[in-house]
């Protein structure tokens, strides 16, 4: 069999662009300069209510805390009753913890040690049924090309378009 007659999984006109759309986008600010081709955005990975509020600090903090203060994640991996657990910090005090049916994809976003950033989103110090509760949003970076980048990679030559010297031998 011949070179020319294996299998390829990838289209041979394939553009540069579609290839690193396919890596996805967190995957091009490896190999890619961050000489104004990237930018870095926040996305809003999570948004509801913290669980455990009235057992830890909650209390001590209901009247300097206010919505779109920032927060502290911190992860309690030797937590022994949840191995995903995410607790929540006012400065020092404890106030909450990411609900356990929540909070497996996050524990592991911040095992990957990204950097997330959380914020009081809602806050009620007592609800209709005499509750105090609070909400958190989580945002997590994303990296996204510039329209620098876009603009290269469209006036840029495919690989395949390049003189292939080695290939072009004849023996």
């Amino acid at each position: 069999m011949t070179p020319s007659h294996r299998i390829n999984k990838y289209p041979r006109n394939m553009k540069r662009k579609d290839f690193l759309t396919t890596l996805g986008l967190s995957s091009a600010s490896i190999i890619l300069p961050s000489n104004g081709f990237i930018n870095e955005q926040s996305v809003n990975i999570y948004d509801n209510y913290l669980s455990g509020v009235q057992f830890y600090d909650f209390d001590k903090i209901t009247e300097i805390i206010k919505e779109g203060d920032e927060l502290i994640l911190l992860r309690e991996k030797e937590n022994k009753y949840d191995s995903f657990a995410v607790s929540i910090y006012f400065d020092k005090y404890k106030i909450g913890y990411i609900p356990a049916y929540e909070n497996i994809v996050i524990a592991n976003i911040l095992d990957k040690e990204i950097n997330l950033k959380v914020f009081v989103s809602k806050l009620e110090k007592e609800n209709y049924q005499g509750y105090r509760s609070i909400a958190v949003q989580i945002f997590a970076p994303l990296i996204v090309p510039t329209q620098k980048l876009v603009d290269l990679i469209e006036t840029s030559k495919r690989a395949d378009d390049y003189n292939d010297e080695y290939r072009n031998r004849s023996f």
